[in-house]
């Protein structure tokens, strides 16, 4: 009985890695900023961590985001969360809810599109390399 448990246990948390990983491995490298005003960004199948390119004050600025997963596809991923920006100058943290989409374009670069709940048009668009 006890060898039962292990192995099922094992085989659980092996199919649980397995979900944790992108289909295309472009995304789990950093995509570096292409567009001006973007930042460069760390994906995860849970989360999005934006930061500065300029390490001195990339701790200071880095945001981090509860993403859910909504497609892993090769050519595109998809994400339901709950973005979350605070200000060095503000005392609160202002946060609302984005569907976020990263695709994979023909000429290589990795295009992010934001938008809002319900709606077919996006809000804001940028666009990453995979090499700085």
């Amino acid at each position: 009985m006890k060898k039962l448990v292990f192995l099922l246990i094992f085989l659980f948390s092996f199919a649980a890695k397995a979900e944790e990983q992108f289909v295309n491995p472009v995304f789990n490298k950093t995509l570096y900023a292409y567009s001006r005003g973007s930042w460069n960004t760390l994906l995860t199948p849970n989360s999005i961590t934006e930061y500065p390119s300029d390490s001195s004050v990339s701790d200071i600025y880095t945001q981090k985001h509860s993403c859910k997963l909504l497609e892993n596809e090769f050519d595109h991923i998809k994400y339901d969360c709950l973005l979350c920006y605070q200000a060095f100058f503000e005392k609160e943290k202002t946060c609302f809810e984005s569907i976020i989409l990263f695709k994979i374009l023909d000429n290589g670069k990795i295009q992010k599109l934001c938008f809002e709940h319900g709606r077919e048009d996006y809000y804001s668009r940028e666009h990453f390399l995979i090499h700085p």
